[in-house]
């Protein structure tokens, strides 16, 4: 699994020279550092960068909910013949599932990670990112470490 490490700098010295740590350290070699001076666009964001994730599980949940209602309760109402209700319920709920994750996870491609935007407001505001990915969790942590010393704002994402 990789882990990724997102630091902000006010000042680009101060990233290169975070930078020259992370290159010259023994346990963070195996790392991959860039930094960044302005926001990314939404084309140019990787499938993982985006809030497909999470809108694909609400989805899942929200679909499966509104079928197992249709199915259960709403067709019966409406006087759609249905032999056994639950069953129409497992099955509409399932299709709903399927169909809710599908879409949801489509929309949320289109919208970037709410942490990654939060993240290009600091950066037009000047400040400079630092991604730093890393193999493993020992790598994350020292590099983790050796971002703290310089007193930076760090926040940690995991990529499968």
């Amino acid at each position: 699994m990789k882990h990724v490490l997102y630091a902000r700098f006010s000042r680009e010295e101060d990233a290169i020279a975070a930078a020259e740590a992370l290159g010259t350290h023994q346990a963070t070699r195996g790392c991959h550092v860039a930094t960044h001076h302005a926001p990314l666009a939404s084309s140019e964001l990787g499938l993982t960068e985006t809030s497909s994730r999470s809108w694909g599980t609400e989805g899942v949940v929200v679909g499966g909910a509104l079928g197992a209602l249709f199915g259960g309760v709403i067709f019966p109402a409406l006087g759609v013949p249905i032999a056994a209700p639950e069953i129409a319920a497992a099955a509409t709920g399932f299709a709903g599932c399927v169909y809710g994750g599908w879409l949801s996870t489509i929309v949320g491609a289109t919208t970037p990670d709410r942490r990654l935007e939060e993240l290009a407001r600091h950066m037009s505001d000047g400040e400079v990112l630092m991604t730093v990915e890393a193999e493993g969790e020992a790598g994350e942590a020292r590099a983790a470490q050796l971002l703290a010393e310089r007193s930076v704002e760090l926040s940690r994402h995991k990529l499968v």
